[in-house]
């Protein structure tokens, strides 16, 4: 990632042009993605790089958007990216998204969630030749436990799907207890 800022800062300094990035979050809620994305909206150089939040709505009282509202970003608020995942606000967001990219034409999008982001979003991005890049802040997409222990309680040194596919099934992450653990 820093590499990648490094050498598209270097080719927009010579083009004296700022970066504009592009941050996708499902919600702007009290947690560790939102507060780690705070801290990068806040640490990169306002000089370098021109960027703009896109978070679907946060419960009421535990929703970050105060905090980024006093920053100097531009904030787009997409409705439908909620949880947990719904077709019909999954397409309202694909839809606000997609709208979204093509009419800022953003340099960099940086994603920090998947869920309520569909593939078409990221064909458009590479249709429109916008780089995707995607920070994972935690294993879910790998491990439905989320933390790499198997049911021996013993750290996962080799990743093998099939006993990836047991162990979960013994821990209970079943996908109604999933979508239960991902909804409000």
């Amino acid at each position: 990632l820093l590499r990648a800022l490094s050498l598209l800062t270097s080719f927009y300094r010579a083009m004296n042009k700022r970066i504009s990035v592009l941050h996708i979050i499902t919600r702007l809620e009290e947690g560790g993605a939102p507060r780690v994305l705070l801290d990068l909206l806040k640490g990169l150089d306002r000089d370098r790089f021109s960027q703009t939040l896109a978070a679907g709505p946060a419960p009421e009282g535990t929703e970050l958007l105060p905090e980024a509202r006093r920053l100097p970003i531009g904030i787009r608020e997409i409705r439908g990216l909620t949880r947990p995942v719904s077709p019909v606000r999954d397409i309202s967001a694909l839809a606000g998204l997609i709208g979204l990219i093509r009419d800022e034409r953003f340099d960099i999008i940086h994603t920090h969630t998947l869920m309520g982001i569909h593939k078409e979003f990221f064909e458009a991005a590479q249709e429109l030749d916008i780089p995707v890049m995607h920070t994972s802040h935690d294993y879910f997409g790998l491990c439905a436990k989320t933390n790499f222990i198997n049911q021996d309680g013993l750290l996962c040194k080799n990743i093998d799907v099939c006993k990836c596919v047991v162990c979960n099934l013994n821990a209970g992450a079943s996908s109604c207890l999933t979508r239960l653990l991902q909804s409000e």
